[in-house]
């Protein structure tokens, strides 16, 4: 299967359905299924922003979810990659690639796991 490296917390917000559009300088002709990896290089601050809870949901170097690639349009001098049904499946490490990159699919399984969403986590009461 074709697999795109994404930085977390941007893999988990694609898991979890809130980001569905993913930006990048290039663009492909490829549509249809796409693994979606953590890369093991996070977002600055992201402990910060999202705490102890959020970094539970954002495991680096393993492979998060399949989503659709359904179309990829321009925007500003970038190009927004629209990703549709993710879907999460079983972690597995994945060294990840500049670019797409094929993933053996006899690797992937799907999994009943749910991810809290980065609105959820905000929403939890805080306990002190």
């Amino acid at each position: 299967m074709k697999a795109l490296s994404v930085r977390q917390p941007y893999a988990w917000f694609i898991e979890s359905g809130e980001k569905e559009v993913e930006y990048r300088t290039w663009k492909t002709d490829y549509r249809g299924d796409l693994l979606i990896c953590a890369s093991t290089n996070r977002e600055p601050g992201i402990v910060e922003e999202f705490g102890v809870e959020g970094m539970k949901q954002c495991p680096a170097g393993v492979a998060v979810c399949v989503a659709t690639l359904a179309d990829i349009q321009p925007t500003e001098g970038i190009w927004g990659w629209i990703l549709k049904n993710p879907r999460p499946v079983e972690y597995f490490p994945v060294k990840g690639k500049l670019h797409l990159f094929e993933v053996d699919d006899g690797l992937i399984r799907f999994s009943a796991r749910r991810c809290k969403t980065p609105t959820e986590l905000e929403q939890e009461p805080e306990f002190d």
